[in-house]
């Protein structure tokens, strides 16, 4: 039976990712909820496959648009995710056990998502483990307004989940590194620093996911997230340097 339950996604142009979300929380859900924008393709017909219900809104940013999901559910949990995520079966048992136990004491949930790239699951560096807060109960939080890298703000007392949000973000190299170029021209931050500490900043990052976080175990996908990481770390403060000179 399924639970209480409504999940949100936003998608353009998801086909090659969207049923595989979909398919994952099928099971558990009474409600989903597809924010599309944009699309010229099969997304919008694979989501009304899965009796999901879909509203097409002009794109205004990743964090309004999953406010917009939030407020079209209207079940008394709310589950977000993305196009390109799906749940694995030991966190949708989670899940179900949470929501079912429904502990008044908590108004939302976290769990570790995991990242596939080059032809492997990242297991360390900096993207693990890479929590994430996405279940809430309904009316209790929003995505914060950041342009890049929204977080969703829940207030009460959230529980960690066990089980993996996977993650199929990067279908290659190229994708990834377009996807990472335009998160750091979306960055904005009023933290002026120097180049010496932009620099210090850029090393830093490599050095702690290559070595303290354990990246180099992730063979060549490992070095090549720590080395980009540190790369997009000095280009997007450097950027918002020269643009105030």
């Amino acid at each position: 039976m399924a639970l209480p339950l409504s999940v949100t996604v936003i998608a353009s142009n998801e086909e090659r990712n969207i049923g595989r979300c979909l398919r994952s929380i099928r099971n558990l859900a009474s409600e989903i909820i597809v924010v599309a924008n944009d699309c010229h393709d099969k997304t919008v017909e694979i989501a009304k496959s899965f009796n999901a219900k879909v509203h097409e809104e002009t794109w205004h940013g990743f964090a309004h648009q999953k406010n917009l999901a939030l407020g079209y559910a209207s079940q008394p949990w709310i589950l977000c995710l993305d196009a390109d995520e799906e749940v694995d079966n030991e966190l949708r048992e989670s899940i179900l056990s949470f929501i079912k136990t429904n502990d008044h004491s908590y108004s939302g949930a976290y769990f570790a998502r995991r990242t596939y790239f080059i032809n492997r699951w990242m297991k360390h560096g900096d993207w693990s483990p890479d929590y994430n807060l996405r279940l809430l109960r309904r009316k209790h939080g929003s995505w914060s307004k950041d342009r890049v890298h929204e977080k969703l703000n829940v207030s009460g007392q959230i529980k960690k989940l066990e089980g993996y949000l996977l993650h199929y973000s990067f279908e290659n190299v190229e994708v990834y590194m377009k996807k990472n170029m335009k998160y750091a021209e979306l960055f904005e931050s009023t933290d002026q620093k120097s180049i010496f500490s932009i620099l210090l900043r850029s090393c830093w990052k490599f050095i702690r996911g290559y070595f303290f976080k354990l990246g180099f175990l992730d063979g060549l996908p490992g070095f090549y997230v720590a080395y980009s990481q540190a790369f997009f770390t000095a280009y997007k403060y450097l950027r918002m340097l020269f643009k105030n000179l």
